[in-house]
């Protein structure tokens, strides 16, 4: 086992979680971000739930991560995860691997109500959230 390298926060603000990611990751990162999006969504089961990441500083991961991260999208999503708002002000490649889980996790089931976007600064992504329907806290109004 190796230590982890990357870091994040995870924070709950009523029935959000806003989700910081730097650095590279590696799969020991990985997992015990797995850990705490389970342990902090999981008063939120049950009710539709909303995750904003904020991901302007994150390098990716090791190709190992992939599937923890596909794996943990979609327990989310049937926890009751349906909007999640990315952040990201530069770098493409997030995008495309993004859009890849989202893929990978929902099958393209019509049935799944999960939307996700993406946005160059918080106050698009906050817009958004509340188009959708979302009660978007005051932390980030």
């Amino acid at each position: 086992m190796f230590i982890q390298h990357g870091l994040y926060s995870l924070t709950r603000y009523e029935r959000v979680l806003f989700l910081e990611m730097k650095g590279g990751w590696n799969q020991e990162t990985t997992r015990a971000f797995q850990q705490d999006i389970y342990q902090k969504s999981a008063v939120l089961h049950g009710k539709p739930w909303t995750v904003i990441t904020e991901m302007t500083d994150w390098e990716l991961f090791t190709p190992e991560c992939e599937p923890i991260i596909v794996e943990t999208v979609k327990q989310s999503v049937a926890n009751g995860l349906t909007r999640e708002a990315l952040i990201n002000s530069k770098g493409s490649i997030k995008l495309h691997l993004f859009e890849k889980y989202k893929e990978q996790t929902l099958y393209f089931d019509k049935h799944i109500a999960f939307k996700r976007h993406f946005f160059t600064d918080m106050e698009a992504a906050v817009q958004w959230l509340k188009s959708e329907g979302v009660d978007v806290p005051n932390e980030f109004k």
